[in-house]
């Protein structure tokens, strides 16, 4: 496992490519593209992920934060009992998971422990250069990243569990994630082409999204927040060995993920059996990504509150709702001037409304837009909420019946309350047959959007 701090999947688009196309062209990586953190900061998305629990469900509060976490059951204690040796590597002892505010562990958590000698160098200042992201000549990240690939070498062919998580580069500026393209790729790279990842599962993974900063007062940036990059990569003889799991794994790519869930497929990486249950509870909060995940899932399902939830609510507006008939009218705007733009004005009549059947709004729930701060750095399950939620943008699904010729469509128009503008969203579908009536013209949008003279 290995987790780079504030990234979230558009942000490693942008600014991983060389990392992004290796992992899913030569990997054959599975992207969780609907994958939603379930709380605000790093502990308590890592707590849900590495325990199957919320934080508070532990139990464990602010008033424990004199407390070491040696009690609690985190998943690589299993692995441990299992027989495996263990890694557990942090880059900045500072922001350090469970020493953050926190006690941290009084006994080394895993056989391999990189925080002593993490607190040593953090204790000597002349030997960082670069603004403290390089120990002499050498980058901090391919540091750790060399730190875990010998652990692979050492220990490949026995069972062994690491578990990394880097913060410093980062965790303050969303550009420096740039900056981790080179180290990542060459790392993945590496471990390919040494078969080191023929036995071995790999998860590459962020806790959530840039919380600060510029980006975050936006809308983009709010949902990129919680929606952190996550991917998953097996041996390429596992795809083929375990068709079911290998199926049930593509399809959960596109469904509402949690760290609820990576928690209960490295349960059952770890007491595999190859077989599938195939009857999964969609109110069950962890679900494993072996198993198919309901497409019917909910935020309510997964555990997932109110003001993290980025999925889009709908909702029929009345007919007297001034969107209503802006909507409809930037529809039927659009598709007479589809006619003018390809010159068939002669040949096919202006389109008229004849019946408004419905239009749906789609937009992200209010707490969601209106969400301001957490009110705790530690456990942040308390927020506020500003008064004025953020400007958004909104997704109007119009269904009309347009004369003459009574052609019924439906579209998606999208509306900028920055700019006040209407845009298409998508394609335009035509719901009933034309037959005949778009002879005179050619072409798979006119053919349906056309009603001849």
């Amino acid at each position: 496992m290995i987790g780079v701090d504030s990234v979230s999947r558009l942000n490693h688009v942008r600014n991983m490519p060389t990392t992004r196309d290796y992992l899913l062209r030569h990997l054959d990586a599975i992207e969780l593209q609907g994958y939603n953190k379930v709380a605000d900061n790093t502990f308590v998305n890592i707590v849900p992920m590495t325990t199957g629990r919320l934080v508070e469900e532990l139990p464990w509060n602010e008033q424990k934060s004199g407390e070491p976490f040696d009690p609690y059951n985190f998943i690589w204690k299993n692995f441990s009992s299992s027989g495996y040796f263990t890694l557990y590597a942090e880059d900045d002892p500072r922001l350090g998971i469970f020493n953050y505010i926190k006690r941290g562990f009084r006994v080394p958590p895993a056989d391999h422990y990189y925080r002593p000698f993490a607190l040593a160098l953090e204790g000597d200042n002349s030997v960082w250069t670069s603004d403290h992201h390089c120990v002499g000549d050498r980058f901090e990240t391919d540091m750790i990243l060399n730190y875990t690939k010998d652990l692979m070498k050492l220990y490949h062919r026995v069972p062994y569990f690491g578990f990394n998580f880097l913060s410093r580069l980062t965790h303050d500026s969303i550009s420096n994630t740039a900056s981790a393209d080179t180290p990542y790729s060459n790392m993945f790279r590496d471990i390919d082409n040494q078969g080191l990842l023929n036995n071995t599962v790999l998860i590459f993974f962020s806790d959530h999204g840039m919380r600060f900063g510029e980006i975050r007062e936006t809308y983009i940036g709010k949902l990129e927040e919680r929606l952190p990059m996550m991917f998953l990569v097996f041996p390429k003889w596992f795809y083929k060995k375990y068709p079911q799991i290998t199926q049930n794994l593509k399809i959960n790519r596109n469904r509402l993920t949690t760290p609820f869930d990576i928690y209960e497929t490295l349960k059952d990486i770890l007491y595999f059996t190859g077989d599938v249950k195939g009857d999964v509870d969609v109110e069950q909060r962890g679900i494993s990504l072996f198993e198919e995940i309901p497409v019917s899932r909910s935020c309510d399902h997964a555990g997932i509150l109110p003001h993290w939830c980025t999925c889009m609510s709908q909702q029929e507006l009345s007919n007297n709702d001034q969107f209503y008939n802006m909507s409809v009218n930037y529809l039927i705007t659009y598709i007479n001037q589809q006619f003018v733009l390809n010159n068939v004005t002669d040949m096919c009549w202006p389109l008229k409304l004849g019946r408004t059947k419905s239009v749906h709004v789609i937009q992200n729930n209010d707490k969601l837009l209106k969400y301001k701060q957490s009110l705790n750095d530690v456990i942040n399950r308390t927020v506020s909420f500003n008064a004025k939620r953020v400007l958004s943008t909104y997704i109007f699904q119009v269904a009309v019946s347009l004369m003459p010729g009574s052609g019924e469509f439906e579209a998606s128009v999208r509306y900028d309350e920055t700019t006040g503008n209407f845009t298409m969203a998508g394609d335009i579908s035509r719901i009933n047959k034309y037959g005949h009536d778009s002879d005179c013209v050619h072409g798979s949008l006119l053919h349906k959007l056309c009603f001849c003279k």
